[in-house]
């Protein structure tokens, strides 16, 4: 079958990670796969990242959005199925879900992330306060959203959080939503001596340093800045070599440069820069912190306990549905310096034994419920059907 996965992205993250690798699942599997790029700055990042047996082209934009439009601009492409990899509720438009249903009929979304947050209804009051209003502005933010779920034979989300708030918040159909999560390789994501001793030497950090990172884009949902407090209270608390790695790239990383520097532990804070092999970066990690403020699922949960890390991360969104119990990882609030501090301390000071324990148990864990060629072909019966 000849399938087509659409995004709308100019960096490099986890939605465009699981876009490459659902692609080559796809491909391995015997399907013709063809990732077609809405913003032409993604082009090189995923021809870079997929094999030459998968096409990456561009799908321009029309001018204007209108359904007529989109279907001109998507005459060229002939597929059997189409996969919108969805970084927000709004990516793309209405009139882009009705053309690639109509053209397609096999036409599906994948929910990376929670949808906005619908906030509590309120309206204007009119004649002194003695007339209410009916708040039209919430019922457009609400029936805007609704739309989306119109065109699409079905919308896949990557984690319950995000399933439930598109149907209690936006109204869509529990008949349309499906949940599935992301899936990894574990031949990919692995513990590796090796690997380890190359990516602290890149880093400049000892070999017997206790280190704590995370592979984030830097954005205020990411919560790195909170990362950042953490840390610097933990290094006041300890007389260990502890240091924290952060790996990625955007328009906050000046501000957490700053932020490091007059915490007094820029000395002891590497910021690498961006990878898009982070099976490279994981296995030099002691332990993997993941501070969102929001977050649907957060794949690179998984990934990091496939490689050997210890997790810590924020109670938020989907994240529970993979840190499930305490043998997996340290839950904290999100936005809460402290308790990551403590959080962080509690792993510094956990025995060789228990630690060595606690990861075997977490790898077999990814690998029962969060095997890629598993939740890639789910998506292909969803698709294909």
């Amino acid at each position: 079958m000849r399938i087509a996965i659409l995004t709308d992205t100019s960096l490099w993250g986890g939605l465009e990670t699981h876009a490459a690798a659902l692609a080559q699942t796809l491909d391995r599997a015997g399907h013709r796969l063809t990732i077609y790029c809405l913003d032409a700055r993604s082009l090189p990042l995923f021809r870079k990242a997929v094999p030459q047996s998968i096409d990456v082209a561009q799908l321009k934009k029309p001018a204007s959005d209108g359904f007529v439009a989109w279907l001109r601009a998507l005459r060229d492409v002939h597929v059997d199925a189409v996969l919108l990899e969805k970084g927000t509720l709004n990516t793309g438009s209405f009139a882009l879900d009705c053309a690639l249903r109509f053209k397609f009929r096999r036409y599906v979304t994948y929910q990376q992330l929670e949808p906005p947050k619908l906030p509590p209804k309120s309206s204007r009051r009119y004649l002194g306060g003695l007339l209410p209003g009916v708040g039209l502005w919430w019922y457009r933010w609400r029936w805007s959203g609704w739309l989306r779920s119109l065109a699409t034979r079905a919308t896949i989300c990557v984690s319950d959080s995000a399933r439930d708030m598109l149907a209690a918040d936006y109204g869509f159909s529990m008949r349309k939503l499906v949940t599935i999560r992301h899936g990894i390789d574990l031949d990919q994501f692995r513990p590796d001596p090796a690997v380890r001793a190359r990516a602290r030497a890149a880093w400049g950090v000892p070999d017997d340093a206790f280190v704590f990172g995370t592979v984030r884009r830097f954005v205020h949902e990411k919560g790195i800045d909170v990362l950042v407090e953490g840390f610097a209270a933990l290094r006041k608390q300890t007389t260990r070599d502890v240091r924290l790695v952060l790996i990625g790239e955007g328009p906050e990383q000046g501000a957490l440069q700053s932020l490091a520097e007059r915490l007094g532990v820029a000395d002891a804070v590497v910021f690498p820069g961006f990878t898009q092999t982070p099976w490279t970066a994981y296995p030099g990690l002691d332990v993997f912190v993941i501070p969102s403020r929001i977050e649907a699922l957060g794949v690179v949960v998984v990934e990091a306990m496939a490689s050997g890390c210890f997790v810590i991360a924020s109670r938020v969104g989907g994240i529970p549905e993979m840190v499930s119990d305490a043998s997996l990882g340290i839950l904290v609030p999100a936005g809460d310096p402290p308790a990551l501090t403590a959080a962080m301390q509690q792993v510094l000071l956990m025995p060789h034994d228990a630690m060595t324990a606690h990861l075997e148990h977490a790898r077999q864990h990814v690998g029962q419920h969060f095997n890629l060629q598993v939740q890639c072909m789910r998506i292909a019966e969803l698709m294909t059907r």
